[in-house]
This record gives C-alpha cells, sequence and structure tokens, in this order.
C-alpha cells in the first residue's frame, strides 16, 4: 500500500472504494484528500474545530500517540453521518508521562524523542 500524501497518491484509492467516504491512517497527519465536482483531486490539510463537509473524499484524522504535523498534541477525527461532515480535533496530553511508558517499554529512542516536536 502506497502513503496518502499528496492528492494524486489518493486517486488510485479513491477510484477503488466501494464507498464515497473512507477514512485511513498510517501518515499521522490530518488530512482530507478528495476529488471536486469537476473531477480534480485536491488535498485539504484541516483546521482544527471547523468543519468539513464530505462527498468523495478519503480523511487521515491524523495521531493521538505519533503526531508527524509538528504539532505535539493528538489530533483526532469526529464523522457526522447524517451531515456528512467532519471535525477535526487536537488536546494535550500527558507527554512526559507517556514518554516515561514508552523508555519503560524500551521503545526506541527516535520515537520518544520526536513526541515533543511533532514530527
Amino acid at each position: 500500500m502506497k502513503y496518502l500524501v499528496t492528492a494524486q497518491d489518493a486517486v488510485t484509492s479513491l477510484t477503488r472504494m466501494p464507498t464515497l467516504k473512507g477514512f485511513c491512517g498510517h501518515t499521522h497527519q490530518p488530512k482530507i484528500f478528495e476529488v471536486t465536482d469537476e473531477n480534480i483531486a485536491k488535498s485539504v490539510t484541516p483546521k482544527t474545530g471547523q468543519a468539513y463537509h464530505l462527498t468523495w473524499a478519503i480523511v487521515n484524522p491524523g495521531s493521538v500517540g505519533q503526531p508527524r504535523d509538528h504539532r505535539a498534541t493528538a489530533s483526532y477525527a469526529v464523522y457526522d453521518s447524517k451531515h456528512a461532515t467532519v471535525r477535526f480535533h487536537r488536546v494535550a496530553y500527558d507527554m512526559e508521562r507517556t514518554m516515561k511508558d514508552m523508555k519503560a517499554i524500551s521503545s526506541p529512542k527516535f520515537l520518544i524523542d520526536r513526541l515533543f516536536d511533532g514530527i
């Protein structure tokens, strides 16, 4: 499977989906990939708290544990199926505790260090 980083990357997945809306992860970056009415693929970096109407799209809610968008907070999204909207949220979490717990289970140092930078 290919990482969905650009809108063009998402086109193949969008055209193969059995539904008009899909949700994925793995890149740890909040993003909406969609095809517009003009059949143009585009990528949207969502703003926290803003609702986005979805027509034909793949949504990546971000990451609650290893953000990779230079923001050291947990990122998640809530989908409202009645209105076909998604809203992205950010919340702070006890990063010191998380780092301590990761050290206790011998997580790789680079994963522990990147929490503060969000990269």
